[in-house]
C-alpha cells in the first residue's frame, strides 16, 4: 500500500473529480445496489437466524428493569407437599384468589385451563367475580379450551398461547387469537384491561415483548404461604397477581431471550414478563424490508462517499467502521427505540461497499501514479507498464520527482540567465530616452531597439506559459479527429507566400489524427520555420506526410548544417540550442514547444540526416479510428 503522502499527491485531481457528477452517479449505484440486495435477502429471510441469535444477545446486554407491576403465586413443589396433589379442588382454588385479592393484589390471573366442571365452581366463580380477574383458554386441535360454563362468566377471558419461532424462542405472541368465529385477547392484554378498560386491544397485531427484566426480582410466593394463617404475600400489593403451576413436570414451559442462563422458564413467569413489558411500553418494533433496504442504501451511500473522499486514515478506520458501525447502530435502535433492525446483512454489505471502494481507489491511484510517472518522465504518449508492487512504484516516482526538479532547477537557471540580458538593454536604453538628448532619428532607434527587446521578452514568456499551459491539461482531452492533411497543406502553403520560400509538399490526403488543430499548426508553423532559419535561401524545403502503420509520419526536411548526433536528444529542451543556432538570435524553446505538443498528443519526435545533407524532423502521431466523413 502507499504512504498517505504519495497517495494524497498522485490521486488529488482523481478526488476532484470524484466530488463531481461521476462521483455522485457512483454513490446512487451503490445505494441502489444496497438497497436491492437487502431488500432480496431480508424477504427471503436467509439470514434470520442468525439475526434473531444476535438479538437475543443485544436483548441480553442491555440493562434489564425491575418487575414491579407484577407478582406470582405459584404453585410449587411445596405447596402440593402441603395442599395435595394436583389438581387442587375449585373451593381451595376459591381461598387463594380470595386471599391474592385480600393481599391487595390489583388483578388476579389463574394461567390455569379449569375445562372441567365441578361441584366447587360456584365458590370459585364467587371468588372471581368479587375482584377483577381473568381467566386462561387455550387452543387445541380441535378447538378453544375454554373454563367451565360456570366459571367463564365470573372473570374476563384471555388466550394463553405462545407462537415460539423455529429455535424454539418465544419472542412474539399474537394480540388476538381467532377460531372458529371466536377470538379472545392475550391473557397479558386481558389483565391490562381489567386495570385500565379503555385499553384498546390492536386485533391483527403481534405482541413483541423485549422480555429486559431482572427475573430474579420477580416476586414468586408458594400457594401453601398465601393459605397459611397469618398468610405471607405482602410482595402482591398494588401488582397484576398471576397464579400459575411451577412446580416441575406440571407446568407448561417456554425459553424468551433472555431467559435466566438460557434455560426454559414457567410459563405463568412468562406471561408475568410480558404484562410487565405491554404495561410499560416495553415493546420491540420489526423493521419492514423497505426500511432495511433503506437504511443499509444510507450505508452503503455513505462509506461509498468516506472511502473515495476521506484522507488516509479513512483506509484503516474504515473497514473497522464497516463491521462495528452496523452492529452498533442496530443496538442503539434496538435498546434506545425498540426497533428491530438486522446487523448481520448491513454490515456483509458495508463491507463489501468498503472493500469495493477502496479497491477502486487503489486502482484510482496507481492509474493516478502512473500517469505522473508519465508526465514526469515524459513519456505521455506511451503505455505505461504497470509497477510490479508498490514499492517499484514509489522507487520509480521518487526518481521521476527528482529528475523533474533538476530539469526545473536548470529551466529556471536559465531562464533567469536569458530574462537578465533584454532587461538590462530595455533599462539602459529607457534612462537613454530620460538622460539625453537625442536627435528625432536617434529617438527612433533606441525606441526601436526596446521594442525589440520587449518582444523579445514577451515571446519568451508566452513560450513559457504555453508550456506550462499544455503540461496542465490532461492527456484525456485529446479525441477530436482533425484532417492532418489539410493542416500541412494549409499551413505549408501559407509558409510559401509569406516567407517567400520554395516548399515541396508531398501529403497524403487521407490523414486524420486525434487532437488539437490549433496546437498541431503550431508543431508545423514551428518545424518550418526552423527549416527555414537554418536553410539558405534559395534551398528548398520538403514537407512530406504520409500513412505507416497505425501511425501518421510527417517529415520537414531541410538543406542546412544538420543536428550533429550528439545534439539531437537535447535540442527538444527549454532553452536549448545546437552548435548550429549559437549565433544566431532564438530563445531555444520553438522545438521545446514542438516535443511538449507531440508528446501531449501521445507521438514522439526525432531529428535525422538529410540525404544530401540538411536535417529531417520526423513527427510520428497516432491516426484517429475511421469516423464517417474521414475521406
Amino acid at each position: 500500500m502507499l504512504p498517505a503522502g504519495i497517495i494524497s499527491f498522485v490521486g488529488a485531481d482523481e478526488d476532484r473529480r470524484a466530488a463531481g457528477a461521476g462521483s455522485g452517479r457512483s454513490t446512487l449505484i451503490v445505494a441502489a445496489a444496497s438497497a436491492a440486495a437487502a431488500l432480496l435477502l431480508t424477504s427471503a429471510g436467509a439470514l434470520a437466524p442468525l439475526e434473531l441469535a444476535l438479538r437475543d444477545a443485544a436483548l441480553r446486554l442491555a440493562p434489564p428493569r425491575s418487575p414491579d407491576l407484577v407478582a406470582v403465586v405459584a404453585i410449587d413443589e411445596s405447596s402440593l407437599a402441603r395442599l395435595g396433589p394436583w389438581p387442587w379442588p375449585r373451593d381451595t382454588l376459591a381461598r387463594l384468589v380470595q386471599a391474592t385479592a385480600d393481599r391487595g393484589a390489583l388483578v388476579v390471573v389463574l394461567d390455569l385451563l379449569l375445562m372441567e366442571a365441578s361441584p366447587t365452581d360456584e365458590l370459585l366463580a364467587q371468588a372471581l367475580a368479587a375482584t377483577p380477574s381473568v381467566l386462561a383458554g387455550g387452543l387445541g386441535d380441535g378447538g378453544w379450551l375454554l373454563p367451565s360454563p360456570r366459571l367463564a362468566p365470573a372473570a374476563r377471558l384471555g388466550h394463553a398461547t405462545f407462537e415460539p419461532d423455529r429455535d424454539g424462542v418465544v419472542r412474539r405472541l399474537p394480540a388476538v387469537k381467532q377460531f372458529g368465529g371466536a377470538s379472545y385477547p392475550a391473557l397479558a392484554l386481558a389483565a391490562l384491561q381489567q386495570v385500565d378498560p379503555n385499553l384498546a386491544v390492536p386485533v391483527g397485531a403481534v405482541l413483541r415483548p423485549d422480555f429486559r427484566l431482572r427475573w430474579a426480582e420477580l416476586p414468586v410466593i408458594p400457594a401453601w404461604r398465601m393459605l397459611a394463617h397469618p398468610p405471607a404475600g405482602g410482595a402482591v400489593a398494588g401488582r397484576i397477581a398471576l397464579l400459575g403451576v411451577t412446580a416441575a413436570g406440571l407446568q407448561d414451559r417456554a425459553v424468551v431471550p433472555t431467559s435466566p442462563g438460557g434455560q426454559p422458564m414457567a410459563g405463568v413467569e412468562v406471561h408475568a414478563g410480558v404484562i410487565q413489558c405491554l404495561a410499560r411500553g416495553a415493546t420491540l418494533s420489526k423493521a419492514a424490508p423497505l426500511t432495511v433496504a433503506l437504511f443499509t442504501a444510507a450505508l452503503g451511500a455513505a462509506l461509498w462517499t468516506l472511502a473515495r473522499r476521506g484522507g488516509s486514515s479513512f483506509w484503516v478506520l474504515l473497514p473497522a467502521a464497516s463491521l462495528v458501525a452496523p452492529s452498533l447502530f442496530a443496538v442503539a435502535a434496538l435498546w434506545v427505540l425498540g426497533w428491530e433492525l438486522p446487523s448481520i446483512l448491513p454490515t456483509a454489505l458495508a463491507a463489501a461497499v468498503t472493500v469495493a471502494a477502496q479497491g477502486r481507489r487503489i486502482a484510482t491511484t496507481r492509474r493516478a501514479a502512473t500517469r505522473l510517472m508519465a508526465t514526469l518522465e515524459k513519456h505521455p504518449g506511451e503505455e505505461e507498464p504497470s509497477p510490479a508492487s508498490e514499492g517499484e512504484m514509489l522507487h520509480r516516482l521518487a526518481a521521476a520527482i527528482a529528475a523533474r526538479q533538476a530539469v526545473e532547477r536548470d529551466t529556471r537557471r536559465v531562464l533567469a540567465h536569458e530574462l537578465k540580458t533584454p532587461l538590462t538593454a530595455v533599462r539602459g536604453l529607457t534612462q537613454m530616452l530620460a538622460e539625453y538628448e537625442l536627435s528625432p532619428q536617434e529617438r527612433r532607434k533606441v525606441a526601436s531597439v526596446a521594442a525589440a527587446e520587449a518582444l523579445r521578452l514577451h515571446q519568451m514568456v508566452e513560450g513559457l506559459m504555453e508550456l506550462e499551459r499544455l503540461s496542465a491539461r490532461r492527456r484525456e482531452e485529446v479525441g477530436t479527429p482533425v484532417h492532418l492533411s489539410q493542416v500541412v497543406a494549409q499551413r505549408a502553403a501559407l509558409f510559401r507566400t509569406s516567407r517567400a520560400r520554395s516548399i515541396t509538399c508531398q501529403v497524403d490526403q487521407r490523414v486524420w489524427v486525434p487532437g488539437d488543430r490549433l496546437l498541431l499548426e503550431r508543431v508545423l508553423d514551428n518545424l518550418l520555420a526552423n527549416a527555414g532559419e537554418y536553410s539558405p535561401g534559395d534551398s528548398d524545403i520538403l514537407v512530406r506526410l504520409a500513412v505507416e502503420g497505425s501511425a501518421a509520419v510527417l517529415a520537414v526536411a531541410d538543406r542546412g548544417p544538420g543536428v550533429p548526433p550528439e545534439e539531437r536528444a537535447a535540442i527538444f529542451g527549454r532553452f536549448v540550442r545546437g552548435a548550429a543556432g549559437a549565433s544566431r538570435p532564438g530563445l531555444g524553446l520553438g522545438l521545446a514547444v514542438v516535443a511538449e505538443v507531440v508528446s501531449w498528443h501521445g507521438g514522439t519526435v526525432e531529428v535525422t540526416d538529410t540525404p544530401g545533407g540538411g536535417a529531417t524532423f520526423l513527427v510520428r502521431l497516432p491516426l484517429a479510428p475511421p469516423e464517417k466523413g474521414q475521406t
